[in-house]
């Protein structure tokens, strides 16, 4: 079927009135005592449309009649509103499915769908039909532990943040949050000629980042930003041309602007947070009359006894944000960053065009580079209140968006899923669907055995297809198993082991050691003779409490064959035997003389 419809030249119109109209029209004709032909006539309907609408007759919408009604499109849909608020939101190919499930819950069969299953035009035709009531977003990936904030544990953060606001100006409620600028402007429409595959622009950015730290009030005050660098050492030229008064605090007790600091890691540590509390909270808020509130995430590098005893000291109440929901409790992250980012990347963009052979951003650079980011951001307009700067207008929906000033729960109870759910047959395939494509256990993986593949270099592989009651195998080569009783063939391209398959020893018996056997040996090595290595050797002569040995070295990776090192003829305590191994097969098919074990021995070689 077509997928737009579009007028002929010439053709008939049709509707050049809406349902307003008509039902303006009806009530004149039946309060006012107007007639049809009167009432058609001021509206401009049609005479026979009024005269049918009045009698209720060809009621129905013109064109094709929908599969579903306007109350089951409207229960569909407000299903697939619900399903994305609780964080499972559903594609097209969902919301065709779950109208394919109420119609076979319906016992109803269309023979426009193929098995009952609507197709892509329809989909998209009911997305046009509501385009007011649902549309497609793109959606941003959150963490269960961010999904798994309840409203219990809102509220009772709520509850206790009122009692410590209370009587507190909303010039003395501060947000701190740090965050980090990147060595990169980001992706952005641009034009091109049209059939272009792999639209690209020349621009040098790393992953690198500084950290800062940001601070503001509830009234709309930005104190100076605290940056860390990444670095060891600290050079005065990374500290010049910072944010200095406007647009943040121009007040006396943030007069020296930003203060900078440095760590081996970049980011904000114990030691960093007591400084930043110390030299840019602290002298702003002795300034203040009256209790002052300090809101924040709940780090452990931000407790210190330090900043725990100044707050006490000076009247400040630090207050820590729910685990897990700084994206609906932190002002900052909830209406702040986003701005700021967005002019971040405005600024890094024109820089990096400025400086096209500079690979990265020079840290003597960055201080002027985030000024500039802060006056462009505050220099941003807004239609609806032109007297308050950009980042006064921020901080304060900030604040009253996470419901903090003014107090207001809701604010933030209102972006939680809510429990009710539409009743009925809709509600059921939407139960159903959800069961079958969101919530059915994944099957369990296989519990037999794997195999490791041993594989010497410069060789290839090929799968194995084998089993216990068959011998034959794709591998190039014999395969080793528990139930077989062959010898290997050195020659095999690779070995199958067993990953549960151990070694089997035989106990340390003085008595069943004579010349001839096989024993694992233990050898301290290494400058300070404190490595223990293991080596498989032969007995050589039995002493009261030594043995007199002959060592022997692995040939292959697998450590299962071995040959003799003829001067590494050495004497060992009887303490030192870890083993005795079972006898091997001798193999003189070689220039030198193998020993292949039956399976793998646990040695440790130099």
């Amino acid at each position: 079927m077509p997928r737009s419809y579009k007028r002929k030249l010439g053709a008939r119109r049709y509707r050049d009135y809406d349902d307003q109209s008509v039902e303006g029209a009806l009530q004149r004709v039946i309060d006012d005592g107007w007639s049809l032909r009167k009432a058609a006539k001021e509206f401009k309907i049609p005479y026979g449309t009024l005269n049918n609408r009045y009698h209720g007759r060809h009621i129905k919408c013109n064109g094709g009649q929908t599969i579903f009604n306007l109350v089951e499109e409207r229960s569909i849909l407000k299903c697939a509103g619900v399903c994305g608020e609780w964080g499972f939101p559903l594609n097209l190919s969902d919301l065709r499915h779950m109208a394919k499930n109420l119609l076979d819950m319906q016992g109803r069969s269309v023979r426009q769908f193929n098995n009952n299953l609507p197709g892509v035009d329809w989909v998209h035709s009911l997305l046009t039909r509501h385009k007011k009531d649902i549309t497609q977003r793109l959606a941003a990936n959150i963490k269960r532990a961010r999904a798994d904030v309840s409203r219990e544990i809102l509220i009772e953060y709520f509850n206790n943040l009122e009692n410590t606001l209370k009587n507190v100006p909303a010039c003395n409620v501060y947000n701190y949050d740090e965050t980090n600028l990147v060595d990169d402007p980001g992706r952005k429409k641009l034009l091109y000629r049209r059939g272009v595959k792999y639209p690209e622009r020349v621009c040098n950015y790393t992953k690198s980042a500084t950290t800062i730290m940001m601070c503001g009030s509830a009234s709309g005050v930005l104190l100076p930003p605290y940056i860390i660098y990444r670095s060891e050492k600290m050079w005065n030229q990374w500290t010049e041309n910072g944010p200095k008064s406007s647009p943040c605090c121009s007040e006396r007790c943030c007069a020296s602007g930003s203060r900078y600091n440095r760590t081996s890691h970049g980011w904000m540590d114990a030691e960093t947070f007591t400084d930043w509390f110390k030299s840019a909270f602290l002298p702003h808020a002795k300034r203040l009359e009256g209790r002052k509130v300090l809101i924040g995430d709940n780090l452990a590098s931000h407790f210190t006894d330090e900043v725990i005893n100044l707050c006490e000291t000076n009247n400040i109440g630090f207050v820590c944000l729910p685990k897990n929901a700084t994206h609906l409790c932190q002002p900052l992250d909830v209406g702040f960053f986003r701005p700021f980012k967005m002019a971040w990347r405005d600024v890094l963009l024109r820089w990096k065009n400025a400086h096209p052979s500079l690979s990265s951003i020079d840290k003597r650079d960055f201080p002027h580079l985030l000024q500039s980011t802060l006056v462009e951001m505050d220099n941003k307009k807004s239609k609806e209140n032109d007297e308050q700067n950009a980042i006064t207008r921020s901080l304060i929906s900030s604040f009253d968006a996470t419901g903090i000033a003014p107090f207001n729960r809701n604010r933030v109870l209102d972006k939680l899923p809510r429990d009710n759910v539409e009743e009925g047959e809709i509600q059921n395939a939407l139960v159903n669907y959800l069961k079958e494509k969101r919530f059915t256990n994944t099957p369990s993986r296989r519990t037999n055995k794997r195999t490791r593949l041993v594989v010497e270099p410069g060789k290839s592989v090929t799968a194995k297809r084998s089993s216990s009651s068959s011998s034959e195998s794709d591998v190039d080569g014999p395969v080793t198993n528990d139930n077989s009783e062959e010898d290997i063939d050195v020659d095999d391209p690779f070995f199958i082991l067993q990953e549960n398959e151990e070694t089997e020893y035989l106990e340390v018996n003085k008595d069943e050691i004579k010349k001839g056997t096989y024993v694992l040996v233990k050898v301290l090595g290494g400058m300070r003779k404190t490595v223990n290595y293991r080596y498989v050797a032969i007995v050589q002569n039995v002493l009261d409490d030594e043995l007199e040995v002959v060592g022997m070295k692995s040939v292959d990776c697998a450590k299962l064959t071995f040959r003799v090192e003829e001067n590494d003829e050495f004497t060992v305590d009887l303490e030192d035997i870890i083993a005795i191994l079972p006898e091997p097969t001798v193999d003189t098919s070689k220039d030198i003389v193998q020993y292949v074990f039956k399976k793998v021995v646990d040695v440790k070689e130099i």
